[in-house]
């Protein structure tokens, strides 16, 4: 059955039922919190304030010389900044630069044959994303003490989703190919594992309990897929629609939360343990509705004195939002708030600080918010 045929269906019956040196980056001279962040049991400080558009963000160990993983960031003319907390400040440096926009970040194991974990950003070869260049997928390493890049891939339009796998990566984009790059034999090996029913926006790991291991993407024309593990390949299933473009999406367990354009959140959920037991297995479930798009997408415990998983998102006015689960009903808190548009949502471990939250904001800043 075609994917678009089969996505509709679902929805039907669920109805039913480059080499360069780094450079230092403008940085705070202290933790400073700043006044736009929201006090109580959650604290908001921002790490970066880089001067130029910030559109994406990802957490991994990506400076082998450092204790801990860094915050990765990237911008809208190319640059990668990384960005790591030392003591009570942050401090940073501009790696590089690709040339042209990068619109979406990762960090994993991506190139086995080197040590340590990659970078892979993902935008246009040239310009700004709306100027109709190529698309481009980029590899950024660490080699001594410089940074380099590597091209990985180039499409006829914009990489927008990105996502790593063991032994390799995923990209995808507005040429609607979903594409898995690994490296082989000293060089990198493309397998094309079909199409998607709209341009790609976001993908995210799907863990591989309890079900099989593989990648969430969402789309601008409305459809969530899963890309699963099936035996040596991988298989496109349809896992939700919605008459919105869907810009952000995150995995636990085997349930998803999709940001969409339209300000809704919604959780599309699986049969696993991990979210309360009414919402489990069933169809799409609207949690939170924001007064402008979102862009931020995160279902994780971010908040280690509360049971269970929270949902967190990021809006186009600026605000990043934590929801808890309480008496029935997904109760939302603001954490931080940028003047700008809040563009992307990462999670992790950072250090002494423990699980936190970054945002990457259009106006130039890169939050990062904890529990106290």
């Amino acid at each position: 059955m075609p994917l678009r045929a089969a996505l509709l269906l679902c929805l039907t019956l669920g109805s039913l039922a480059c080499s360069s040196q780094p450079t230092p980056a403008p940085e705070r001279s202290s933790a400073e919190e700043s006044p736009a962040a929201p006090r109580g049991p959650w604290r908001a400080e921002v790490a970066l304030d880089a001067g130029v558009t910030l559109n994406a963000c990802a957490l991994g160990d990506v400076l082998p010389s450092r204790p801990g993983p860094e915050l990765v960031a990237v911008g809208g003319a190319g640059e990668v900044f990384v960005v790591w907390r030392e003591g009570e400040r942050w401090g940073s440096e501009r790696a590089l630069s690709t040339g042209g926009e990068l619109v979406q970040v990762a960090v994993g194991d991506v190139d086995p044959t080197r040590p340590g974990l990659e970078i892979v950003a993902v935008g246009v070869a040239r310009g700004g994303e709306d100027e109709g260049a190529p698309g481009r997928a980029t590899l950024i390493y660490r080699a001594g003490q410089r940074w380099r890049s590597e091209r990985l891939r180039d499409e006829g339009s914009l990489i927008h989703a990105v996502c790593p796998l063991p032994g390799g990566v995923l990209v995808a984009g507005y040429d609607q190919r979903v594409t898995l790059l690994e490296r082989a034999d000293g060089r990198w090996r493309e397998s094309e594992l079909g199409a998607l029913p709209g341009p790609a926006r976001c993908a995210a790991p799907i863990p591989g309990e309890p079900g099989p291991p593989g990648v969430a993407l969402c789309c601008r024309d409305g459809s969530v897929i899963r890309c699963v593990r099936r035996g040596e390949g991988y298989e496109l299933e349809p896992a939700d629609f919605r008459a919105s473009g869907r810009a952000r999406v995150a995995a636990a367990s085997d349930h998803l939360l999709v940001a969409d354009d339209d300000g809704t959140l919604a959780l599309v959920p699986g049969l696993a343990p991990g979210l309360p037991a009414h919402v489990r297995g069933q169809a799409r479930v609207e949690i939170y509705r924001a007064p402008s798009k979102l862009r931020g997408a995160v279902l994780a415990d971010v908040d280690p004195s509360a049971p269970g998983l929270e949902a967190c998102t990021a809006s186009g006015e600026g605000a990043l939002t934590v929801l808890r689960h309480v008496d029935g009903r997904w109760e939302p808190r603001e954490v931080a708030r940028d003047t700008a548009t809040l563009h992307d949502l990462c999670y992790g471990p950072l250090g002494e600080l423990g699980p936190v939250l970054a945002a990457a904001s259009r106006g130039g800043r890169l939050w990062v918010a904890w529990r106290r």
